[in-house]
Order: structure tokens, then C-alpha cells, then sequence
């Protein structure tokens, strides 16, 4: 009789599918954005006066985006161009920074801010410097075509760091409200970006760093962009986000967009254009540089307010309360336990409309992602209070999954951890029986 094997519990688990491991983190991102509103978004596009790369008509280009695909007023767009006579850290302190500050502090709540540069970059001692133009060189002609020159002495620059002091500190303290900040930056070696210093976790570490900061460049950090006037050029980048942006914001069905899904969109062209045959060229290198993005502090991209996204409004509550309807009178909110299973494997499009229902949910729905893990489908474990269960059947009625409800009157969030060892007890007892079975 052979010896049955057996399994540990002391054996480590297997590893989750990378689909799994993907499925959960939209769905966590999903809840996470869901939770902000934006009582304010405004736009801030930056470029000097003495540009030489045809900046000016990109800033304008982006401007105009803005407006349209987040329905940003004029009021609430400003045109910075540094003048040839003013020292450019100076004028970012007293000109660019003043804006910001004082419209983010003409109302109480969430803000937005989208910065956008274009125009040169270099590197300094390995630091990322915006810079003006450079003395003209001469113009581009078949003969003679015009070569990048790193070592051009730029006659106004701003150092990245004083940008990120000033601006990006993910710990800075708004009495009006938070500060989120999308930095897009259209310049050589713009990769070269680098973000605050994250403290060790504490006690108080996520409410501290509760701002949102990503930045997307053009470029990695060793790369230069293709000069706007060089015959090689067929868009700038920021000519390309803008394009991105409108196509994404403009597809039915689609989730909402964010910086990340913007730079896949962004890089997967650039790979399918570098795929492409072109004749060698001894002066002009036809591989376009790649996009770069990073997330330097929040708990999820920022879920841009495109005109086509429409979040479910919180739900309008009577100012004046029957007794034993206030918090203060009722005991412990209960929760339900609850298993959304999806009738096949993961797919992109029933992911998304998950995504896209978590979006309209009312902001004061709280739901939580707890888990999820594959069987002969794939399920979703969720937890909601029992005022909030009714919206999780909508997704059953719409065909989409089937909502199972596993437990209630739970008090505590480990629940679900004993239902999966109850569950893998059970899965043993029986494969400890067949086991025998067999070898009787």
C-alpha cells in the first residue's frame, strides 16, 4: 500500500497568477480613486521667452486639450512664459508658485493642478535643469543637418530640485484643502526627474502622505528629444499625449483614464513606429525615445475628471435626523461578506466593467476589496455594510456575475481569513479520504 502524500499547512502557498495579482490591483486602484473628488482643477503650462524649439505653439496645443477633454474654464488656465530679462528661479518662486498657491487657496476642498514644460532640458552633475534657448544655431538644411549639442551654454534654467522643494512635497499641509499635482514634462533627458525621499511606514505616515505626485516625461534620463523644427520630427510628445488623452477620454466603455494608461497607450505606439523599416541615416537615429512615469506619492494614479467620466454624486442626506437614525445612537455598523464569481476567466473586458461600476457607486457606498482568488472561475471577495449590499446585486441583474452572500452580522475583518481556512481544511479532509480510498 503506498503512502499518501500530504500536504503541510506549514507549506508555503502557491504563487498567485500574474492575472490575479493584476485583477486585484485595478480593483484596489478602482476603490482608492473612487474616493476622490476635485473641487478644483486648473493648468499651469510653463516655457521661456527666448525658446527656440517651438514650444509656445505646443503650450498653446496643450492648453486647449485641457479645456476640452476636462471642461477647464479660461479662468482657470495660465500661460507662464519666463522673460529673457528675469532670473528663472526667481520668477518660478515669485510668478509660477504665487499662482498656484493663491488659486489653490480660492476655495476649500481637493485640488488639481496639471503642470506642463516645454522646451530644453540637460543634466548638471546628474540633475534635471529646464532651460531657455540656447544662442540660434544655424538652420537645418538637406546638406548640413542640425546635430543635438548637450554642451550649449542655455542662458536661463531651473533646477528640478527647486521645483520639487517648492512644489511636490507630498507632506506639505493645505488648510484649504489637498494639493494633487500631474506634472508633464516635454524635454531632453526629462526622464532625469527625481522625486521626495519616502520616510520609513510609521504611525501617521499615510495621512502625511495622503498628496497625490506623478510626473510623465518625454524621455528617459540618458535621452535626448527629437528637436522640433529637425525634418525627422512627426509629433512632439506633448503633440502625442494630447492626442492620447483625446483618444482615451473618447472611447465608449472605457475605463477613465490616468497617467499610467495614457504612457502604455504612449509607449506601445512609439514601439510599433521604432518597428518599423526606415533607411540608416549616419546623422539622425529613427528609434523615438520612450516615455517615462513615475508615481511619487499617493495611494493611487490620479483618475483624471475627463468631461466623458461621470462619478456617482454622494447621496443627498436629510439635514435633520430621527433620533435613532444618528451615529451616535446606533451600535457598530454590520458588514456583509460577499463573493462576486465571474463565470469564466479574467478578462480585460469583465474587469472593466467592474471598474466602471465601482466609479458609480456614491462616494459615501464604502466597499472593500478583500481578495480574490481562482477556482473553476475567478471570484471577488468583497465586504459592504448591509445599506451598501443593495448596489453590489446590480451587477448580478446585469448578467455580469453571480453575488453569493457568505456571512453576516460580521464585527470582524478576519472573517474572510477563516472562511479560506475552513474552506482549506475541508479540501484536505477530502483529499486525506480519497487518499485512503485508493490505497485500501
Amino acid at each position: 500500500m503506498s503512502t499518501p502524500s500530504k500536504i503541510s499547512p506549514a507549506d508555503p502557498p502557491a504563487p498567485v497568477p500574474p492575472e490575479l495579482e493584476r485583477l486585484k490591483s485595478m480593483l484596489d486602484e478602482a476603490t482608492e480613486q473612487r474616493k476622490i473628488s476635485y473641487k478644483l482643477v486648473f493648468v499651469v503650462t510653463v516655457i521661456f521667452q527666448n525658446d527656440n524649439t517651438g514650444a509656445a505653439e505646443d503650450a498653446t496645443l496643450f492648453a486647449t486639450a485641457m479645456k476640452e477633454v476636462l471642461g477647464i474654464r479660461d479662468i482657470n488656465v495660465f500661460k507662464h512664459v519666463i522673460p529673457v530679462d528675469k532670473g528663472a528661479p526667481d520668477y518660478w518662486l515669485f510668478n509660477i508658485i504665487k499662482d498656484v498657491y493663491d488659486i489653490s487657496a480660492s476655495c476649500i476642498g481637493r485640488k488639481l493642478l496639471i503642470l506642463h514644460f516645454a522646451g530644453h532640458g540637460y543634466l548638471d552633475g546628474g540633475k534635471l535643469f529646464l532651460a531657455g534657448g540656447p544662442p540660434e544655431p544655424p538652420p537645418e538644411t538637406p546638406q548640413q543637418p542640425q546635430l543635438h549639442l548637450p554642451n550649449l551654454q542655455y542662458q536661463q534654467a531651473i533646477p528640478w530640485s527647486l521645483i520639487k522643494k517648492v512644489l511636490l512635497d507630498p507632506t506639505r499641509r493645505d488648510p484649504t484643502g489637498i494639493l494633487d499635482v500631474a506634472v508633464v514634462l516635454d524635454c531632453c533627458y526629462s526622464g532625469a526627474f527625481d522625486g521626495p525621499v519616502v520616510p520609513k511606514l510609521g504611525i501617521g505616515i499615510k495621512e502625511n502622505w495622503s498628496r497625490t505626485i506623478e510626473v510623465i516625461a518625454a524621455t528617459d534620463g540618458d535621452t535626448t528629444t527629437v528637436d522640433r523644427r529637425s525634418t525627422n520630427i512627426r509629433s512632439t510628445f506633448t503633440q502625442r499625449f494630447v492626442y492620447t488623452i483625446r483618444q482615451l477620454a473618447g472611447q465608449a466603455g472605457s475605463p477613465p483614464v490616468t497617467l499610467p494608461r495614457i504612457l502604455s497607450q504612449l509607449n506601445n505606439h512609439t514601439r510599433l513606429e521604432n518597428q518599423k523599416p526606415l533607411p540608416p541615416s549616419p546623422l539622425h537615429s529613427h528609434q523615438k525615445p520612450y516615455a517615462t512615469y513615475r508615481f511619487l506619492s499617493g495611494h493611487a494614479p490620479i483618475l483624471l475628471p475627463t468631461t466623458s467620466l461621470q462619478l456617482a454624486p454622494a447621496l443627498d442626506r436629510p439635514t435633520q435626523l430621527h433620533p435613532t437614525m444618528r451615529s451616535t445612537w446606533r451600535s457598530k455598523s454590520h458588514y456583509a461578506l460577499f463573493q462576486v464569481r465571474l463565470p469564466a476567466e479574467i478578462q480585460e473586458e469583465s474587469t472593466i466593467k467592474i471598474i466602471n461600476w465601482l466609479y458609480k457607486l456614491p462616494t459615501d457606498f464604502d466597499v472593500e476589496v478583500l481578495s480574490v482568488h481562482e477556482s473553476t472561475s475567478t471570484a471577488v471577495f468583497l465586504i459592504a455594510s448591509y445599506a451598501d449590499m443593495g448596489m453590489l446585486y446590480r451587477l448580478e441583474t446585469s448578467g455580469l456575475c453571480k453575488v453569493q452572500r457568505i456571512s453576516e452580522n460580521i464585527f470582524s475583518r478576519n472573517l474572510l481569513d477563516t472562511v479560506i481556512d475552513r474552506e482549506w481544511a475541508c479540501a484536505q479532509d477530502v483529499q486525506k479520504t480519497v487518499a485512503g480510498h485508493s490505497g485500501s
